[in-house]
């Protein structure tokens, strides 16, 4: 599938070199080219309820035939998909209920159950008329750019999109949860501290209004309205912070080795995650992780390896050089 170009370019995750930090690389990159044009970015993030169960089987047929697969591999998807049954097992009384038929629905857990879910959203890309996405799994994130002087027609033209959104997720028998989707503008503190949300049209979901947040959590990552990452720094210093200190309560009965292998284990990941995504963090933001670090080396009384400093650092240092060579 991915030789014949049937995946959506911008449909991450299961595959390679498309990851979380890939996904918000190319839309963080996006918003910052915007706001090197004196533009805005007006961006609505959308939480779909269980997509997973929701995959309408004979639709799913219909789009693996229009992208040309086999009618031996479509028999073979549909022989996989139907007559499904599923039980419930009560742990007090070690029974199981009857078997129920499952009519929709990819399997959570299988090998298959993601490709054929991202084969069910192949012909999303159609959809929209104005604003660019970003899916991961079922965390759908569209956005588009604007001059400030032209929010209002902006959030006109996103409305729109949304309304053919909608419609697209009631042809497919998907739910979007209203609840829980978030809108926000970013750009330069200099152009959105000049915004007036009380006086633009809200983005309108299924009915529901959104209010413009300040601040947004996509993919574990926090995001302000003017690409500030302090809020990320401070929960990933908050994170390191907390467990180291769980580890200095027992550093007595852990010899130095095990102790440094626990805080590669432990540490490591939340300075990796995603660092690509904020490389045009404030020297300052630098100092504080690097100071949480080194504050703890000498308390926990062991070499935490220097190498979880330097990958992230170098991370950092990687991309930095990259732009002045643009």
């Amino acid at each position: 599938m991915e030789e014949s170009n049937l995946f959506d370019p911008y449909q991450s995750a299961y595959r390679s070199h498309h990851s979380a930090q890939t996904c918000l690389v190319r839309m963080l990159d996006d918003v910052r080219k915007a706001a090197n044009c004196r533009m805005v970015t007006v961006s609505v993030f959308f939480d779909f309820s269980k997509a997973f169960d929701r995959v309408n089987h004979l639709r799913l047929i219909e789009k693996l035939k229009r992208l040309n697969f086999s009618d031996s591999t479509l028999r073979w998807v549909h022989s996989y998909l139907t007559d499904r049954t599923q039980v419930v097992k009560d742990k007090s009384i070690n029974t199981l209920s009857a078997g129920t038929l499952v009519k929709v629905g990819v399997p959570q857990g299988s090998v298959l159950g993601p490709l054929l879910f991202m084969m069910y959203l192949s012909d999303f890309k159609s959809v929209l008329n104005y604003c660019k996405y970003n899916f991961y799994v079922d965390d759908l994130q569209v956005y588009l750019h604007c001059e400030p002087r032209n929010l209002r027609d902006a959030i006109w033209k996103m409305n729109k999109d949304i309304e053919a959104i909608i419609g697209w997720t009631t042809t497919n028998g998907l739910l979007l949860n209203a609840n829980k989707t978030q809108a926000i503008i970013l750009g330069t503190s200099r152009y959105i501290n000049s915004v007036d949300l009380r006086t633009l049209q809200g983005i309108e979901v299924d009915k529901t209004m959104i209010e413009f947040a300040t601040e947004i959590k996509y993919l574990g990552v926090t995001i302000t309205n003017t690409l500030s990452w302090d809020r990320q720094v401070t929960s990933i210093a908050k994170k390191v912070h907390t467990t180291l200190y769980q580890l200095k309560l027992c550093k007595s009965l852990l010899p130095e080795e095990l102790r440094a292998r626990l805080v590669a284990t432990l540490i490591q990941p939340h300075l990796e995650y995603c660092c690509v995504a904020y490389t045009d963090m404030t020297a300052e933001q630098d100092r504080r992780l690097y100071r949480v670090i080194q504050n703890n080396r000498l308390s926990l009384k062991c070499r935490i390896p220097d190498f979880i400093l330097r990958r992230f650092f170098l991370y950092q240092n990687f991309i930095r050089s990259l732009v002045f060579k643009l």
